[in-house]
C-alpha cells in the first residue's frame, strides 16, 4: 500500500457524540476505499520514534490508536487494516523505542506512553482530527500505559482526550514464572544469563520442549530485560491498576505463553475491565498477528464501548460492590446485618 507525506492529510467533519459513532457502526454504511497511509516521525527524550495513519475509508468516525510492545513491529500489522479501515476507523500505530541489550529502560517507555495517548506532544493530537479516540496497547505498551495512570496528571490528561482503552496481552507477569518448572529453571538461570537472548539457551530449549511451548517471539528480549519487566510488573502488581472514568477492556490469549493470563485477570477483574480471553492452540503473545478475527473483535469492543455498554471502571466497581452488598443482605441469617463495603 502506497504512503504519503503527513502534511498531505485531508480532514472531515468529526461525529458529534459516541452515540453518533454507536449508530455509524450499526449502519455500516463507510464506503470501502483503499486504505491511505500517512508516516512520520516523533520524538520522546531524543529517541526518534515512526508511526503511521491509516485513513478509514472516505468518511471515518473514529480512531484507534496503538502502541505496540517491547520489539514490537507495529508498523508493519497489515493484515488488520482494511477490516478496521472498512468499518470506519482511522489507525495510528507506533512502536517503543529499541533499547539494545539495556537493562534499564521502563521508565522511557512510560515517558513514550504517555506522550503517545495522554499529551499534545503526541502526533495523534498534533496533525490528526478530533475524532473520538480509543487507546490500545500491547504486552510491554500495556503494562506502562497502566503504570503511568497511577500519576494523577497523566491520567486525568487521558481521561480528557480517549474515550477508551484496550489492554491486549499486557505483560503485568511473566507466565512462566507461575509454574514450579518456570520458577526452578528461571531464578537462577535468567539472572546468571542476563546478557543472552531469551530462547538462545539449551536451557530456554529444554523449558520450551517441556512446556509445548510455542518458543520465542523472533527478536526476543535478553533474560535480563525479561527481569526488568516482571519487576516492573511487579510494581503494579502491589498498586492494583488505577481506576480511570473511561471503559477498560482486556483482550488476551488463555494460553499465552509470554504474559501471564492468570495475572491480568487478576489485576483487571478487580479494577473492573471488560475482559475477553481468546481460546485457540495456535494463539500466542500477539493475537493483533495470530488471530484472523483479531479486527472484527477490536471493531466489536470499540462498537460496545461508543454504545455503552461497556462501563467505566470507577462506574463498574461501585456497581459490583453495590451489588455484592444488596446479595450478602439478601443471604445474611434473621436478624444479622450484612457489613457494608466502603465505597
Amino acid at each position: 500500500m502506497a504512503t504519503a507525506p503527513i502534511d498531505t492529510l485531508k480532514h472531515t467533519p468529526p461525529p458529534s457524540s459516541l452515540r453518533e459513532v454507536a449508530s455509524l457502526f450499526a449502519r455500516r454504511e463507510t464506503p470501502f476505499e483503499e486504505p491511505q497511509i500517512y508516516e512520520g516521525t516523533w520524538e520522546v527524550e531524543n529517541h526518534e520514534m515512526n508511526y503511521r495513519f491509516i485513513r478509514g475509508g472516505a468518511n471515518p468516525h473514529m480512531t484507534l490508536m496503538f502502541a505496540a510492545g517491547f520489539r514490537g513491529k507495529g508498523l508493519e500489522y497489515d493484515s488488520w487494516i482494511e477490516n478496521m479501515a472498512s468499518e470506519g476507523c482511522n489507525m495510528i500505530l507506533t512502536e517503543l523505542p529499541d533499547v539494545g541489550n539495556n537493562t534499564d529502560f521502563i521508565h522511557l517507555y512510560d515517558r513514550v506512553v504517555s506522550d503517545f495517548f495522554a499529551s499534545d506532544r503526541s502526533p495523534v493530537y498534533r496533525h490528526f482530527e478530533p475524532l473520538p479516540m480509543i487507546g490500545m496497547a500491547h504486552s510491554t505498551a500495556g503494562l506502562c500505559l497502566q503504570r503511568v495512570f497511577h500519576d494523577a496528571a497523566v491520567r486525568e490528561s487521558a481521561e480528557h482526550r480517549l474515550n477508551g482503552i484496550i489492554n491486549v496481552s499486557p505483560f503485568f507477569n511473566n507466565a512462566g514464572s507461575e509454574t514450579f518448572l518456570g520458577r526452578f529453571l528461571y531464578r537462577g538461570h535468567a539472572r546468571r544469563n542476563s546478557d543472552v537472548p531469551a530462547g538462545s539457551h539449551i536451557v530456554d530449549k529444554i523449558y520450551c520442549r517441556l512446556t509445548r511451548s510455542t518458543g520465542y517471539m523472533t527478536d526476543p528480549p535478553t533474560h535480563g530485560q525479561i527481569n526488568h519487566l516482571v519487576e516492573a510488573g511487579e510494581e503494579l502488581r502491589k498498586q492494583g491498576l488505577a481506576e480511570t472514568s473511561f471503559p477498560q477492556a482486556l483482550y488476551m490469549s488463555k494460553n499465552d505463553p509470554f504474559s501471564s493470563a492468570k495475572a491480568a485477570i487478576k489485576l483487571c477483574e478487580p479494577a473492573g475491565h471488560h475482559i475477553c480471553m481468546i481460546t485457540g492452540k495456535d494463539l500466542t503473545h500477539s493475537p493483533v498477528l495470530d488471530d484472523l478475527d483479531f479486527g472484527s473483535n477490536i471493531i466489536s469492543i470499540m462498537e460496545a464501548i461508543a454504545r455503552g455498554d461497556i462501563e467505566p471502571p470507577r462506574e463498574k466497581v461501585a456497581s459490583d460492590k453495590r451489588s455484592r452488598i444488596a446479595e450478602e443482605r439478601e443471604h445474611s441469617s434473621p436478624g444479622h446485618i450484612a457489613p457494608a463495603i466502603a465505597n
